[in-house]
């Protein structure tokens, strides 16, 4: 596997929901990546829609706060592959 492009994708939340936090990962993937309605990605020209795929896959999960109120983050990481 060949990877073609890696970016951090960082999720930050009020409550502690981990599915919404992947799927905010994968929206921010997206909008990272340039990826418009046709699948073609801007931000990562060696990008082949037929063969290459995107993989976002969670880090580590961090909670902060106090009296004040709790943040939840979430970190991923999104990659660009290609099976080679």
């Amino acid at each position: 596997m060949k990877i073609l492009k890696k970016l951090s994708v960082v999720v930050q939340r009020k409550e502690c929901n981990f599915d919404r936090a992947c799927d905010e990962a994968h929206s921010q993937s997206m909008l990272k990546l340039g990826c418009d309605e046709d699948g073609y990605l801007s931000n990562c020209p060696e990008w082949q829609r037929s063969t290459d795929s995107i993989v976002v896959m969670f880090v580590s999960y961090k909670t902060t706060g106090g009296m004040g109120g709790w943040w939840h983050e979430y970190i991923f990481e999104c990659s660009v592959v290609r099976d080679i």
